[in-house]
């Protein structure tokens, strides 16, 4: 599982996985074959689509648990440090 650890629920995502696969008989586009054809064989046998769905489901899983980075604000003005303090004090 580089990068992601395996979802909680991985019985359920191999599950869906081979549910998704019997629904599509086995026949993907070409961008679904170049994703999911693991040993480059020109085909997707059931393990190898398996295999990759569960660990884009434990990817897909961190993803959504990660914290927005809250970067710093940048300060635009032109004036010195010391009157940029005094004026947010409420002297001028």
């Amino acid at each position: 599982w580089p990068g992601a650890r395996p979802p909680k629920k991985a019985k359920v995502a191999r599950s869906t996985a081979r549910d998704l696969y019997s629904q599509r008989n086995g026949t993907f586009s070409q961008k679904e074959l170049d994703f999911f054809d693991l040993d480059f064989d020109g085909r997707v046998a059931e393990e190898e689509f398996i295999s990759t769905f569960v660990q884009w489901a434990a990817t897909e899983h961190a993803v959504q648990k990660e914290k927005q980075v809250r970067l710093p604000r940048a300060d635009m003005s032109w004036s010195e440090p010391d009157e940029r303090a005094r004026s947010s004090e409420g002297e001028l």
